[in-house]
């Protein structure tokens, strides 16, 4: 498919006041698209805007997003407008004249082109003179040829900056910079998991991350609404410290959770009164669990220190040797007291 929204054919087509906004096509063209032919172009006070890199209509993807695309041999002329790409696939012209005849932006304040974050403007200027005619009489024709392009950083560096073109001149000071630690500059850069970005420097504007608690931040491989940080779950803010409108946090954990299914109304009254009969017990000290112990807990003596324990064993075993003469259970009884522990367990009563 040729173009996305316009197919001009002949004749003279003036646009005022336009706006066209995320127009593909499968072939070429997005927004305008003029053929092979004499026809003559204006377009002036109109707004474009690219905010997707393709489109996927039954089962078909297009992906194909000029601006404009002319093939025509008439004059074009563009002032006062705007053609503004936030995503652009890369590859594709923003605005191509193939072989145009007069060219006319107007006044270089006026009509701007810009490419997405992290992409510098690219101008490839293929115009030239072709002279026609016979011996005796001869005709130059100077046959314009532009194409305004997007050229995202090479792996492993990124840039906050966007190129941009001012009628046709080329805006300096773009810089594509070193991918930090914690991002990921696979698609210009945002970051990775559990790392939080933020501006450190303006001039160029280049980012630094650190470490965000796990749980929290960086969950999603491309961040939120085109930035560099993204939020785990339905957390949201800075550091994303807190839940999204309409969630809730909840004890002992990172998640957040619907406000409307927050229906645990006995867990508050449970915990203050547990908290509150701690705080009494801390601040009275009340003697109650002492009588307890002492009334439930009967022990022997004998039972609560072992060495009178080990002595009373070893004098019972003594006497069934001397009444019955048999061997005593263990038979190093007396050299060896420590080793009596182990033969015979501590279990029972005395």
């Amino acid at each position: 498919m040729i173009s996305g929204a316009l197919y001009l054919n002949r004749g003279r087509t003036t646009f005022l006041n336009c706006s066209f906004q995320d127009n593909f096509a499968s072939a070429v063209g997005g927004a305008i698209y003029a053929e092979e032919r004499s026809t003559s172009v204006s377009v002036q006070e109109c707004y474009f805007l690219q905010s997707k890199s393709e489109l996927i209509r039954d089962l078909q993807t297009f992906s194909k997003s000029s601006f404009i695309h002319t093939e025509s041999e008439g004059p074009f002329e563009i002032k006062n407008s705007t053609l503004n790409a936030t995503r652009n696939a890369v590859g594709n012209s923003l605005v191509k004249i193939a072989k145009g005849g007069l060219v006319d932006f107007g006044d270089d304040n006026c009509t701007h082109l810009y490419c997405p974050k992290g992409s510098q403007m690219q101008l490839v200027n293929f115009s030239n003179h072709i002279t026609t005619g016979t011996k005796d009489a001869s005709c130059t024709i100077m046959v314009t040829g532009l194409d305004y392009s997007c050229l995202p950083c090479a792996g492993g560096l990124y840039s906050l900056q966007r190129g941009q073109v001012h009628g046709t001149h080329l805006m300096p000071g773009f810089k594509c910079l070193i991918c930090p630690f914690g991002a990921n500059c696979s698609d210009n850069i945002f970051a990775k998991q559990n790392f939080w970005g933020f501006e450190e420097s303006h001039l160029p504007p280049a980012l630094k991350f650190t470490i965000c608690p796990p749980g929290y931040c960086g969950g999603n491989e491309q961040a939120n609404s085109g930035g560099y940080n993204s939020c785990q779950g339905n957390r949201s803010g800075v550091l994303c410290g807190r839940c999204k409108l309409g969630y809730t946090e909840t004890l002992y954990s990172t998640l957040c959770r619907k406000i409307a299914k927050c229906s645990d109304h006995w867990f508050w009254p449970v915990a203050t009164l547990y908290v509150l009969i701690m705080a009494l017990y801390l601040t009275f000290k009340p003697p109650f669990l002492t009588w307890i112990e002492s009334n439930t807990l009967v022990q022997d003596a004998c039972t609560c220190n072992p060495r009178a324990r080990l002595q009373q064993r070893i004098l019972e075993d003594y006497f069934l040797l001397l009444s019955s003469g048999k061997p005593a259970p263990c038979v190093e009884l007396f050299k060896s007291p420590f080793k009596y522990l182990f033969c015979r367990p501590f279990g029972g009563t005395v």
